[in-house]
């Protein structure tokens, strides 16, 4: 062999080899935390192996966002399908709340509804939507069919800790297409009222889509509820109603944040929206939307489209956002004085560390931290400050934010 081919065969050699030693310190170096941590997502191909470790020992989850590492540490071994919501009591701790489970909710408080049944309503995605701790109270917002009419299917709102129906909507429409997966329920407290936010339970009809600007239906709707009603002793619901907004497809979301209150919606197919709500304006749904008809073809916006208020962000396509809630000190510090939310989602299967400008309420930055699982259900432990979120497919998940950068005040 000429010499000079020797050693160019010898140079490919050599560089091979330091190319493998140069990958392997940098993995030795990530690993100890030497060098700035690569972003990573939660692979789908890992989801399986994944979720045997929680069914084996519990373990927790790393992910790394742009300057921080986000820990999800597994609450509980149990898992939980579709969880309606999350409350605390210094008895029994922690208790997790699923929405298949509504009948024995209702039985646990003692509560007996005339001609109401709400496991008929399992096959629309019925149960319990959301269950709420608000001031003294437990409520829960359930889905019902009407025993003496079974084309009668509606929501209540009922105070759990009274045993009292609070608020009866009306039957809906057009039965053979509602779909309670879009009720909705977010709700926030806003100086001495509840708001409620009620969506239009189907997935692509008109006849239910269209109560969202009917402003005799409480469908569509931010309601705004007060503790007269709310902790009313009287055997009958009211089914009078004050509206807070209109236009809302499915609002799952609400949090006040110095009497700002924002929600997250989703939308058709993409579409979801983060909002900044306000008393009287009207948010469009099913006339003015970003998202599409699930057939592919669009909704034709028409006639004065400002008379609509736009989302803060759209998410096209759909993430399926389910919850929001503001960030944890440590991780809201970094960003001061912007406000900082996470959004849960469902189809994103990611939390969004979210960072609205005060002044202006424009959305300045979204970042991404993919987890790999249907994320749900926020919950803040008030005694102590934890924050919790649920999975449609595993357990509920500790939130700690660590290796966080400090800015120079």
């Amino acid at each position: 062999m000429h010499p000079s081919a020797v050693i160019k065969k010898s140079l490919k050699y050599i560089v091979i080899v330091l190319i493998s030693i140069f990958i392997f310190w940098l993995g030795y170096l990530a690993k100890d935390k030497k060098i700035f941590p690569i972003k990573k997502f939660f692979s789908t191909e890992n989801v399986d192996a994944w979720k045997s470790n929680f069914s084996n020992g519990t373990k927790p989850l790393k992910l790394y966002g742009n300057d921080f590492i986000l820990d999800l540490l597994p609450y509980q071994n149990d898992l939980y399908q579709k969880t309606a919501g999350i409350f605390y009591t210094d008895a029994d701790g922690i208790q997790v709340l699923e929405q298949s489970k509504a009948q024995e909710i209702l039985i646990k408080y003692s509560v007996h509804l005339k001609d109401a049944d709400t496991n008929a309503t399992l096959s629309h995605n019925g149960g319990l939507k959301k269950f709420f701790q608000y001031k003294y109270g437990l409520f829960g917002l359930f889905a019902f069919q009407n025993t003496k009419d079974a084309n009668c299917l509606y929501v209540s709102l009922i105070n759990l800790s009274t045993q009292k129906e609070v608020f009866k909507a009306p039957c809906l429409p057009d039965k053979a297409n509602v779909d309670f997966n879009a009720i909705g329920g977010g709700q926030t407290q806003l100086h001495d009222q509840l708001l409620l936010a009620i969506g239009t339970p189907t997935t692509d009809t008109n006849q239910i889509a269209d109560l969202a600007q009917n402003l005799k239906s409480p469908y569509g709707k931010i309601l705004e509820f007060s503790d007269a009603q709310l902790f009313n002793t009287k055997d009958q619901a009211i089914t009078q109603f004050k509206i807070y907004s209109l236009g809302h497809r499915n609002p799952q979301g609400l949090i006040n944040l110095d009497d700002h209150i924002y929600e997250v919606e989703q939308g058709p197919k993409g579409g979801d929206e983060i909002n900044l709500i306000k008393q009287g304006k009207n948010y469009g749904w099913p006339l003015y939307t970003l998202g599409s008809k699930y057939n592919g073809s669009a909704y034709k916006a028409s006639g004065n489209l400002s008379r609509f208020e736009p989302p803060l962000f759209s998410f096209v396509p759909s993430v399926a956002a389910s919850n929001i809630i503001q960030c944890p000190e440590n991780i809201a510090s970094r960003y001061k004085p912007l406000t900082c939310v996470l959004v849960s989602s469902l189809r994103g299967k990611s939390i969004f560390v979210t960072l609205i400008e005060p002044t202006s309420q424009k959305v300045l930055s979204i970042e991404k931290i993919g987890v790999g699982t249907r994320l749900r259900e926020f919950f803040l432990n008030q005694a102590t400050h934890d924050l919790y979120v649920t999975s449609d497919e595993g357990p509920m998940f500790k939130i700690v934010f660590s290796d966080i950068p400090e800015f120079a005040q």
